[in-house]
């Protein structure tokens, strides 16, 4: 067996493992998100980072195997529509990671989105590096088709994936967490009023003690609850 032949087995074999480990960290982000109702922001970045090194991976290997097939050639290259399919997805996923990280994943609040338009930004971009990452895997399976499909052909069904995906963001996705931001502010407003009214109650209470106190001082008494929640508070 030839050493290129070899060199290229292990070559196509190293990116195979680092799309594999790509697409699962994104499938894994995305149910976390529609599983739990805030978005944990640790794991997001713990995420966002294990792509980031897969998708370096993918363009090291990627390039070295269009070396070994093409020699960088433009003729040979043009030749291939499954291979520019291929590079311009990769580009689109790395210009929607760079956009990820510089601006959806500053607009996350607490687990949350501030508003319509940061939910509607955020789950546009997910929508698109989700598609991306899937319309991927099926161009790097798709040799029964490739024969009868044009670059035209690859691109068209690129572009239809991400209008359907960019559609169902903007009609389930950004609305999920709109609504998971609004109920986030109503359970922190909750809990807020309730603190308030707690520290109001034991002011009053304060009061009252210390206007026994100056008629009689043997009168003052402490109800048990107060005293008890008056000594945590201390603590």
């Amino acid at each position: 067996m030839e050493t290129v032949t070899l060199i290229k087995q292990g070559v196509l074999f190293a990116h195979l493992l680092f799309f594999a480990i790509a697409v699962g960290e994104i499938l894994r982000a995305d149910w976390r998100m529609f599983r739990n109702n805030t978005i944990d922001q640790h794991a997001l970045e713990a995420t966002a980072r294990v792509v980031a090194i897969a998708l370096a991976g993918l363009w090291m290997s990627g390039l070295a195997l269009v070396y070994i097939d093409t020699g960088f050639d433009p003729a040979l290259i043009a030749e291939r529509p499954k291979l520019i399919a291929k590079v311009v997805v990769v580009v689109a996923l790395s210009a929607n990671g760079a956009l990820l990280h510089t601006v959806a994943f500053p607009m996350l609040r607490g687990g949350t989105v501030a508003n319509r338009q940061s939910a509607q930004i955020c789950s546009m971009l997910g929508a698109i590096s989700t598609v991306s990452w899937l319309y991927a895997a099926f161009v790097g399976v798709a040799r029964v088709i490739a024969a009868e499909m044009t670059l035209a052909d690859f691109l068209a069904l690129y572009g239809l994936g991400l209008a359907m995906g960019i559609g169902v963001a903007l009609l389930v996705v950004a609305p999920l967490l709109e609504h998971r931001a609004g109920a986030a502010d109503r359970i922190s407003g909750l809990a807020g009023d309730d603190e308030a009214k707690w520290v109001a109650d034991l002011f009053d209470e304060e009061q009252r003690v210390a206007a026994i106190s100056a008629e009689d001082p043997a009168r003052v008494t402490i109800p048990p609850g107060k005293r008890e929640r008056s000594d945590r508070r201390a603590a």
